[in-house]
């Protein structure tokens, strides 16, 4: 069962969240409410027992976690931490949270308790946990058999790291699963497990994959979080199921025509939107969806929506799902080759693949950091240098098909002062930059806003566009109006959110210099 509420948050790293996103907040576990911490990473959150006798015995065991981070509109997803389960006289360490904390911080978490605090009782072991590409995980105790069979008095929670650059750390919900303490005589250890496994289950965004990819058609708020990650077709209807209906007839027979599968992935998923809703409002705003009733795929590369027969036949639809699941997989092969043959020319005598990475300094969607999601500590970045190689020779050009390249300080100022005109601030090393290319050329000519690139390393882009990698910028008669540097997980790894840039272009800017979508 889900015993957030016999928790209380009574410790949280300061300095304190900004009104509305405390840690409290984390005990919702619902997607209405977030916690932003405050700056940086390793920040630690103390759960505890509400219903804690003196006697050091809580009335719940807790077994699993759930960690969440939201989607949209926060920059710093939770990445990678820890969590400990704390009871009997290891219940002595929720009242040192800055002990605990600072053994957190330590590369060897358990073996660092001793040294920190050598006083305190022998700490649990730490279950570690790393968010998905869906910004989510699950976190088990169950290497822990000791604490199953006691009380739980507190859980603390340690966030390491984030999806972003690491300004602070964002996290939609801490959810906690486990039983009644003490267990009745009757209870079975398997059918307990079997509940404490379907509680988590249900708390976990939903996965489509082959599996269930055509067996559903899912309520959009429940898969928006697939936005930028793989195509959705989607049915907006209102007032009637007739549409639904017919899109379910037309998923059986693609279902048993192996369209939607590409290998042991699934090509995309199938949702239905109200007509009246706001997720129907969104579509209309972001993407120009139709507020008449009607099938369209939305697709996560360009961020479009392409659209279908306003009052399609179960077989119009088939015959307009399987010409997008072709292109689509004549798309992703043409990619991958593409890719490969990047990499061999790599390994025959262009940049090192991963070697560049480790000095860059910057933010590239986890592309070019260490295994633990941060950029690595280099003397020559805190002193200020910038040098991604061996060599001091400045970042060479960074072109791509259909943009303009800049190269210096003067084509960058003429190209941005000239009405509407996008920047593509990237790095020639930065693998998410190379794969999101495409897709932002697309962008700006379906919005009719050129665009141009150039490295983020050259100081006259470093004055008006922040030190990731890759970001958009939208600017006006030589003015930034916007910017968006938001990361998704696609089928090929890390990628700009097209979604997100493009809702650059519709948003109204404070000094009525909006540039309107064409």
């Amino acid at each position: 069962m889900l015993v957030n509420d016999r928790f209380r948050v009574s410790y949280c790293t300061p300095p304190a969240p900004a009104a509305g996103f405390g840690a409290e907040n984390l005990l919702e576990a619902t997607d209405a409410a977030h916690f932003s911490s405050g700056s940086g990473v390793g920040h630690l959150v103390l759960f505890e027992c509400k219903d804690l006798p003196e006697a050091g015995r809580g009335p719940v065991t807790v077994t699993d976690l759930v960690v969440r981070a939201p989607f949209r509109g926060f920059g710093e997803p939770v990445r990678s931490g820890r969590a400990w389960r704390l009871y009997g006289a290891a219940a002595a360490w929720a009242k040192q949270a800055e002990l605990l904390r600072a053994v957190a911080s330590s590369d060897s978490a358990d073996s660092s308790a001793e040294a920190v605090a050598p006083g305190l009782p022998k700490l649990p072991p730490a279950a570690p946990f790393e968010t998905d590409q869906f910004l989510q995980t699950a976190v088990s105790f169950a290497g822990d058999p000791e604490g199953d069979a006691q009380p739980t008095a507190a859980v603390a929670v340690y966030f390491a790291s984030t999806h972003g650059v690491g300004d602070n750390v964002d996290v939609t919900f801490v959810a906690l699963v486990g039983r009644p303490w003490p267990a009745t005589a009757a209870e079975n250890p398997a059918a307990a497990a079997a509940a404490a496994a379907a509680v988590v289950h249900s708390l976990l965004r939903v996965r489509i994959d082959p599996a269930n990819c055509a067996a559903r058609v899912f309520p959009f708020g429940e898969v928006a979080h697939y936005i930028g990650a793989m195509p959705l077709c989607l049915a907006v209807s209102s007032g009637s199921d007739d549409l639904v209906n017919t899109l379910r007839q037309a998923m059986a027979v693609l279902a048993e025509s192996n369209a939607l599968v590409d290998g042991d992935e699934a090509i995309l998923g199938f949702a239905h939107v109200d007509n009246g809703s706001r997720d129907a409002e969104l579509l209309r705003r972001q993407f120009g969806s139709p507020e008449r009733d009607h099938i369209a795929i939305l697709h996560p590369g360009p961020g479009q929506l392409v659209m279908g027969e306003e009052r399609p036949t179960a077989e119009q639809i088939v015959a307009f799902v399987q010409a997008f699941a072709n292109r689509w997989k004549e798309e992703e092969a043409a990619a991958e080759e593409e890719e490969e043959e990047e990499e061999e020319e790599e390994e025959e005598g262009g940049h090192p693949a991963a070697a560049p990475h480790a000095d860059c300094g910057h933010s590239c969607g986890g592309t070019c950091h260490g295994a633990d999601g941060h950029p690595p500590a280099q003397e020559e970045a805190a002193a200020g240098e910038t040098a991604h190689t061996a060599t001091s020779q400045p970042p060479e050009p960074v072109a791509f098909e259909g943009m303009e390249s800049l190269t210096s300080a003067e084509a960058y100022a003429a190209f941005t002062a000239r009405g509407a005109a996008c920047v593509f601030a990237v790095a020639p090393w930065c693998a998410s930059s190379l794969r999101s290319a495409k897709d932002v050329a697309a962008l700006c000519e379906a919005v009719k806003v050129p665009v141009a690139s150039c490295s983020i390393d050259q100081l006259w882009v470093k004055e008006s566009v922040p030190s990731v990698t890759p970001t958009l910028a939208l600017f006006k008669d030589g003015r930034k109006v916007a910017e968006c540097s938001e990361t998704t997980h696609g089928k090929r790894g890390v990628v700009l959110d097209i979604a997100a840039c493009r809702a650059m272009f519709d948003a109204p800017d404070k000094d009525a210099s909006a540039v309107p979508v064409a």
